[in-house]
């Protein structure tokens, strides 16, 4: 499916678009440097697929589950039904099949949700796609790299559930996790957010799909602005002034050596 895009000319066009946007719908952000790249998850990235059954990943997960425990003392109390509560907590997520048999709980998932995010951000192929709540942190990652194509920030907004399914086929959903899952530092001042894309088919059979399944509804906001490529260096040098730069987002040697780089060297 085509996402919509709004073509904006200039990047005080940009600044005068999110000025506009609604602040009650809490709107998150993700930047990517060419418009002609889908929103892809690492999952997806890795398996060359749009599509994934949800056991089939579980399985990774319960295969995956002894290593991470044994290497990273922040999961060594997972437990399998950690990962067995995932599928619960992703139906309980889903409007039309939530309160059937699934478990309500807050804490429904929490630890399971955790695991996802630490490998992921530890390089494992994961349906979670990163995003921020900082659309200047969004356009940082849109102009990082310089690509032959004009780069894209894609804006979402969740609203509360008030459309409706087709019970004869697979209907989709992409629901946010908020900002509360803490892996890194990194995690804070990027501003992180992740959604996940969900399909459930008549027999409430569970798929990850691609975020393009799903167009703007009446159930939340989902389009992408585009700018041009030539704004790239007055960009950088706007968000260097509000202290948005590889260091601040990254806190690394490499990183610091980028940002000073882009601050002495291109005037």
């Amino acid at each position: 499916m085509e996402i919509d895009e709004i073509k904006l000319e200039s990047w005080k066009c940009f600044l005068d678009h999110i000025k506009g946007l609604d602040a009650n719908n809490n709107f998150i952000f993700r930047g990517q440097a060419n418009k002609e790249w889908g929103l892809e998850t690492t999952l997806e990235r890795f398996l060359k697929k749009e599509l994934i059954e949800y056991h089939e990943y579980e399985f990774s997960l319960l295969s995956i589950k002894e290593t991470i425990r044994t290497l990273y003392p922040n999961l060594s109390d997972l437990k399998t039904s950690d990962i067995h509560e995932l599928k619960d907590f992703f139906k309980s997520r889903i409007p039309t099949i939530n309160n059937k048999e699934t478990d309500s709980r807050l804490d429904l998932g929490t630890k399971g949700i955790e695991f996802l995010a630490y490998i992921r951000h530890f390089g494992f192929p994961s349906p979670l796609l990163d995003w921020t709540q900082s659309p200047f942190i969004a356009a940082y990652f849109a102009f990082r790299e310089e690509t032959s194509s004009d780069p894209a920030i894609y804006i979402f907004s969740e609203s509360p559930w008030s459309g409706s399914t087709d019970p004869k086929k697979t209907n989709y959903r992409i629901t946010g996790l908020g900002h509360h899952i803490m892996v890194d530092k990194r995690h804070i001042s990027q501003q992180c957010e992740y959604t996940y894309c969900i399909g459930w088919d008549p027999s409430e059979n569970l798929f990850f799909a691609n975020h393009n399944y799903c167009k703007a509804t009446d159930f939340n906001s989902f389009y992408r602005v585009t700018l041009p490529q030539g704004e790239r260096e007055s960009v950088l040098r706007f968000l260097e002034q509000v202290n948005i730069n590889a260091y601040t987002l990254f806190h690394s040697e490499d990183s610091l050596m980028e940002q000073l780089a882009i601050k002495y060297l291109r005037k």
